[in-house]
């Protein structure tokens, strides 16, 4: 079987829908987190396992052993131990880097060599294997996600930090508070009553939609749901109807074209956009100052250019009052 040539060697990872079906026969993932992990995947131009991890959906162990499953084989962790030396002289960097396998574990005694793939099946790299190594080497196969494959060969070959996350253990009668009724009262907080509106939140950063989920919920909007996409958003609007489309205007510019993609598609609601850099650096200006602004400039300049044509400058002037009472008669903004 003749590989494409664009397509990397060792890049192969599990059938998409062997892996979707196994991860949502678990219960560990929904229909809408595994969409949401291949959208981005498409986005990022990364497999879907990549993806899984980057949105902490999944980690290397759990990925593993689903990946073991699917192909019958063991899974081991390759980052909590190092391999042996005389693996790691078997198996050069450069070849575990371009065909992304890693030796796990070397018997010298049974001239047998242990090998995670991302794809056990990959009958080109198992035939590489096979050719390139010394004829007595007996070579054995486990499975990992070719993501927890890469790290390995930067942590033990590149010499790359690696810390583990660690398992946080809380005992089983922990509490913060014990009575939350009556903390309330002691702190009497002026509680607010929660908005009912719904805002859809256009996000493309896990960790700063998360972050912001969290404000909104503090000041009262706890009905947010987050998108990472256009596409996304069109998906989330016509299952349900949003009343604030909030977006990152840093990466989707107000006027861009994904604007226009997408209201040709359903129809938006009112929409707001955020710029966190100038919030969070006290140099914010609201939107009514820099309109303000804007228009004192504009005026400025038209009364300069035309000081010469007053008849002109009149009819400007007037039709100007006219926009402006028409807007406020369609009562916008």
């Amino acid at each position: 079987m003749s590989r494409k040539q664009s397509e990397p060697p060792g890049n192969r990872m599990a059938d998409t829908p062997k892996l979707r079906s196994h991860l949502l026969s678990s219960g560990r993932l929904t229909e809408e987190q595994f969409l949401q992990a291949e959208d981005y995947a498409l986005t990022r131009k990364i497999s879907v396992e990549e993806a899984l991890l980057f949105l902490d959906l999944v980690d290397y162990t759990w990925l593993g052993q689903r990946l073991g499953k699917i192909y019958e084989k063991p899974y081991r962790p390759l980052m909590t131990e190092p391999p042996p030396d005389s693996a790691k002289e078997i198996v050069p960097l450069k070849f575990a880097e371009r065909w992304k396998v890693f030796p796990v574990f070397h018997n010298p005694e049974e001239n047998l060599l242990t090998i995670a793939m991302g794809d056990p099946e990959d009958g080109e790299i198992v035939g590489q294997l096979r050719s390139i190594l010394p004829a007595p080497i007996r070579l054995e196969f486990t499975v990992a996600s070719t993501a927890e494959i890469k790290e390995a060969v930067e942590v033990h070959y590149k010499g790359k930090a690696y810390a583990p996350t660690p398992e946080l253990e809380v005992p089983q009668d922990f509490t913060i508070l014990a009575d939350q009724q009556k903390a309330k009262e002691k702190i009497s907080l002026e509680e607010r009553a929660p908005s009912q509106s719904k805002v859809l939140l256009l996000e493309p950063d896990r960790a700063r939609a998360s972050a912001l989920r969290t404000i909104l919920r503090g000041e009262g909007y706890p009905h947010v749901k987050w998108v990472m996409s256009p596409q996304e958003t069109v998906k989330a609007l016509k299952g349900e109807a949003s009343d604030l489309l909030l977006v990152n205007g840093r990466f989707f510019q107000p006027r861009g074209s994904w604007l226009r993609d997408i209201s040709s598609e359903i129809k938006l609601p009112h929409i707001s956009y955020y710029d966190l850099a100038p919030v969070l650096l006290g140099q914010e200006y609201s939107y009514r100052q820099m309109s303000e602004a804007f228009i004192g400039l504009t005026a400025f300049l038209v009364r300069k250019d035309l000081k010469d044509d007053q008849d002109q400058l009149q009819e400007i002037l007037t039709r100007v009052r006219y926009c402006k009472l028409l807007a406020l008669r369609l009562e916008l903004r």
